[in-house]
């Protein structure tokens, strides 16, 4: 009679365990099933920003921003590179630099110096008031015109219109110089 007790105890603990290993697959698969979907909705999480200066709505994700994100940039990069006195041009060049692409940047560096060069031995202040921004997405290129003034010791010594050509791409949700250089008309 005991051996029957024993038999139908080890029947139920046999039966427990299978029902026990099933919870745990169901919760590892669930578990597994969870992680998938959170990992894709951080992929597509989109960060929309507005800051007291900025009177449209900015939208950053990933790989990708609005026109206005672009265009926001686009006008700080121009002023960091074309609005400078010879005693802040350095600071200003430093400050571009760190949204230069890696791959782009020791080119960029080289040019920033010579014109740093030239600025801080004629003591050339620069203005640079931007007109037109035209974006394209496919080739990931901005097109600026705009009217440049320069100035040596308080004589206007240059004023014509330029355009530029800014290169970007955006990374994690950051945008970065790509390439830059004048379009010569």
């Amino acid at each position: 009679m005991k051996l029957d007790i024993f038999l139908a105890k080890n029947a139920d603990t046999a039966a427990e365990n299978k029902l026990l290993k099933f919870v745990v697959m169901v919760m590892t698969v669930t578990t597994l099933i969870s992680i998938y979907y959170s990992h894709q909705a951080l992929k597509l999480q989109k960060t929309v920003i507005l800051p007291p200066l900025v009177d449209k709505r900015i939208v950053i994700s990933s790989l990708d921003a609005n026109d206005d994100y672009i265009k926001l940039y686009t006008r700080y990069c121009f002023t960091l590179l074309l609005n400078y006195t010879p005693t802040g041009a350095r600071q200003q060049y430093d400050e571009l630099l760190t949204i230069t692409s890696p791959e782009f940047y020791p080119e960029l560096k080289i040019k920033l110096d010579e014109i740093l060069e030239s600025v801080q031995s004629l003591q050339v202040v620069s203005l640079y008031y931007p007109q037109h921004l035209w974006i394209d997405r496919g080739r990931k290129e901005i097109t600026v015109r705009g009217l440049r003034k320069k100035y040596a010791h308080s004589t206007l010594i240059d004023e014509k219109q330029e355009d530029y050509v800014l290169g970007f791409k955006i990374l994690n949700g950051r945008f970065y110089i790509d390439n830059l250089k004048e379009k010569i008309s």
